[in-house]
């Protein structure tokens, strides 16, 4: 929910503004996120002790920005879309000038960064009454990472996003 929400910024920000001037459209102008396969190849095979089961990975852009995106969801079986599951989305935004851009900022759910995870800012969800819990990361001001479990207890959405190797993501925006 929080990753559609952030989805929409970008295309909202994009077009917003009727009078505003629209970014350049020359390639040098516009952020560069990475490949989205380089974010797929990052997610794990397994979490927590359930298999990934889907996986997708893509580009979206509006109006001269573009974010790459890649998901994958884990869960015992592969047959049972309402059963315990985990989703891992990792977003490239481009740039932090692109989060700041986008109005990007916590509290898309109304809560602040209250944790670190590998010294990056992160916000824990608590657990809602219909059993979804999630975390949220930004590394290096530019990924955008988010666990969602659904019928799985926090540790196991914990477990699942410390499976990611965040600090991976912070070494990538340095290059």
């Amino acid at each position: 929910m929080r990753l559609f929400a952030l989805t929409a910024i970008v295309a909202f920000s994009a077009c917003a503004d009727a009078d505003a001037p629209a970014p350049a459209a020359d390639a040098a102008a516009a952020p560069s996120v990475l490949a989205p396969e380089a974010l797929f190849g990052r997610l794990p095979t397994g979490v927590a002790g359930l298999p990934r089961v889907a996986a997708s990975r893509e580009t979206d852009g509006a109006m001269g920005y573009e974010v790459a995106r890649a998901t994958a969801t884990y869960a015992a079986d592969s047959t049972d879309a309402s059963g315990p599951r985990v989703v891992l989305t990792v977003l490239d935004l481009g740039t932090a000038t692109m989060a700041e851009q986008m109005g990007f900022g916590w509290g898309l759910d109304g809560g602040t960064p209250d944790t670190t995870l590998a010294g990056f800012p992160a916000l824990v969800y608590p657990t809602t009454p219909g059993g979804e819990t999630g975390i949220d990361v930004l590394v290096a001001g530019r990924f955008f990472v988010e666990a969602k479990g659904t019928g799985v207890p926090m540790e196991t959405t914990e477990t699942a996003i410390r499976a990611l190797d965040v600090s991976a993501f912070a070494t990538l925006a340095a290059e």
